[in-house]
């Protein structure tokens, strides 16, 4: 797709959904606006450290995963 704003609706539904999470995850309330917006993946690597919001990355990765099977 030549841009996102062409991209079919569902995508830009389930990319604006799951970017828009990152408020939650303690990544600032600016962090799914504009160009800049993007999917965290905090939370999606079991190897990783546990941060002070386990149970948010928990959530989001649970979240994570039903809308990339929904798509």
């Amino acid at each position: 797709y030549a841009s996102f704003d062409v991209l079919p609706w569902v995508y830009i539904v389930v990319h604006k959904s799951l970017a828009c999470r990152c408020q939650e995850l303690g990544l600032g309330e600016q962090c799914c606006t504009g160009d800049n917006a993007e999917i965290p993946l905090l939370g999606l690597d079991e190897s990783a450290n546990p941060s002070r919001n386990a149970e948010e990355e928990e959530e989001y990765k649970d979240v994570f995963c039903q809308q990339i099977a929904y798509i």
